[in-house]
């Protein structure tokens, strides 16, 4: 491991951690480095094809080293393989091994569930393999390159529909929520907030602050025990991945709400995550849809007769960039929404007809999202699970691949 006191004399090499070893795949650059001695280095240090094994996190993660040999060093977090006979065994195929491995849940037998998962070297020096001759670890480490770049390439379709989906709705219901659903509409008004360009004239403008009531979320102390394990749905950042909220993780009792400081909010307001680390990347917004409470990273926005919840909740996450500008450090490594500047924020204001109208429309392009993106993920899922299955076959032995033969247009990893 990287220890100060080990950071004098010798010679400094990169080392490899945890992290940098990926199904497949090694990340080799702006690594950490570690001083050596001479003695050390053909201990410490990789050979070209060695195999690096993760002890903790993905348990049983494999890739393998391609850089030079002596020049990096790894890890205590990690196991290096290393066949006692090179011409015998094929560090490709134990890859696979390990993989197939993982996915029959074999380690997880050894995981330590009191810590964190880990497989120790004492433990992994107890499994037994099975290793076909070399010619046909090849044939193996060939058909399943070959099969799996294949099945990788489907994936990767899908997971660029489902970006091009969201990204889309998202570009959708952001026209909509700024310029309406009625084309014929003139748009002339100029919007005081730059940002938001050109609105229908017809519409008003107003900052958040004159549109809504706010309402802090609040946490009962956890030294009374009747606060708890009650009725009332307490929401924190963690319920926020939804956009109607009917429940909550954990729930408080009426005595929390009574003397404990909890607050409930009504049927209708608004949830925003005000604080946390997940602003650094996204805002959650819901709308409560049963009588709830929040806790102190959330503030809640009682909408007031101008505006119904489900346009703003639409209209904030469609314009959620603008809020995360008003995100600022908050100390203890966390972020929060600067409320001065953001309750100053710009609102558009239909007529509630129009904006109910709007609301109305966005939940219909949101449904039939929904299915292309279930359809996709459904298929993406298929798809792994079919790529395990073909690995697990392969490397033992259900699947004969003595006759496979690669296509002649097809280079292999190593060959491209």
């Amino acid at each position: 491991m990287l220890d100060s006191k080990r950071n004098v004399g010798g010679r400094q090499v990169p080392y490899l951690r945890n992290q940098d070893v990926q199904w497949g795949r090694v990340n080799s650059s702006h690594l950490p480095t570690i001083r050596l001695e001479p003695g050390e280095l053909s201990r410490y240090t990789l050979a070209c094809g060695d195999v690096l094994v993760c002890e903790g996190g993905d348990v049983g993660r494999a890739a393998i080293w391609r850089g030079p040999s002596g020049t990096t060093a790894y890890q205590k977090a990690l196991h290096r393989l290393r066949p006692h006979q090179g011409d015998q065994d094929l560090p490709e195929f134990l890859v696979y091994l390990m993989q197939a491995s993982k996915e029959s849940g074999a380690f997880d037998r050894d995981d330590n569930r009191a810590t964190i998962s880990h497989l120790t070297a004492e433990s992994f020096r107890q499994y037994r393999f099975a290793f076909p001759p070399l010619d046909e670890q090849r044939r193996i480490a060939a058909f399943l390159d070959h099969e799996t770049a294949r099945i990788d390439e489907l994936v990767q379709e899908q997971e660029r529909f489902v970006h091009a989906v969201e990204q889309k709705l998202y570009a959708v219901i952001r026209h909509v929520v700024t310029e309406g659903i009625d084309q014929t509409r003139p748009i002339e008004r100029e919007a005081r907030a730059r940002w938001l360009g050109r609105v229908p004239e017809h519409w008003e403008m107003a900052p958040l602050k004159y549109l809504v009531r706010f309402i802090s979320g609040n946490t009962p102390t956890r030294d009374v025990a009747e606060y708890w394990n009650g009725s009332t749905p307490w929401v924190s950042a963690k319920d926020m991945k939804v956009l109607d909220l009917y429940g909550a993780e954990e729930h408080i009792s009426p005595m929390a709400t009574t003397a404990g400081g909890a607050r409930i909010l009504p049927v209708g307001a608004v949830v925003v995550v005000v604080r946390g680390m997940i602003l650094a990347h996204t805002l959650p917004v819901a709308v409560s849809r049963v009588p709830l409470t929040i806790n102190q990273d959330l503030k809640a926005l009682i909408p007031g007769v101008r505006i119904v919840p489900e346009f703003l909740r639409d209209y904030l996450l469609a314009v959620q960039n603008e809020s995360l500008g008003r995100v600022e450090e908050a100390g203890h490594g966390t972020k929060a929404l600067r409320m001065d500047k953001w309750t100053s924020m710009e609102v558009p204001i239909p007529p509630l007809v129009e904006q109910v109208a709007i609301s109305e429309r966005i939940d219909r392009m949101r449904r039939e999202a929904n299915d292309l993106l279930g359809a996709a993920r459904t298929l993406r899922r298929l798809l792994l699970e079919r790529r395990s299955a073909l690995i697990t076959a392969a490397v033992t032995g259900q699947i004969d691949v003595s006759t496979w033969t690669p296509p002649d247009d097809w280079l292999s990893p190593e060959s491209s």
